[in-house]
């Protein structure tokens, strides 16, 4: 599970009031952000699902969509990328290369 659970989402999953208040608290920012830009964001739960998988394989292939990659760097270098990531600056994928 990662990113800032909407209120929408909150409601879905059943969580009080309390908490639901927490979290627009916490996501202020983000939600701002989303209102100035007129954006939309929605907390989203994945599970693996092998055929999803494939779609997107699919779609990747025909150039129907296509991955951002933002910074490439080496196994040895594994480290940095964490915080290159960690610092918020990426625009598109950070790839760990293996060979």
């Amino acid at each position: 599970i990662a990113g800032a659970i909407d209120d929408e989402s909150a409601k879905e999953l059943g969580l009080n009031g309390f908490i639901r208040f927490f979290l627009r608290l916490k996501n202020k920012k983000i939600t701002k952000q989303a209102n100035s830009k007129s954006a939309y964001y929605k907390f989203i739960f994945m599970t693996p699902n092998g055929n999803q998988l494939n779609d997107i394989t699919s779609l990747v292939e025909a150039e129907k969509i296509k991955p951002i990659i933002d910074k490439i760097f080496p196994f040895s270098e594994t480290i940095d990328a964490l915080v290159y990531q960690k610092s918020g600056r990426a625009k598109g994928k950070i790839v760990v290369k293996m060979k």
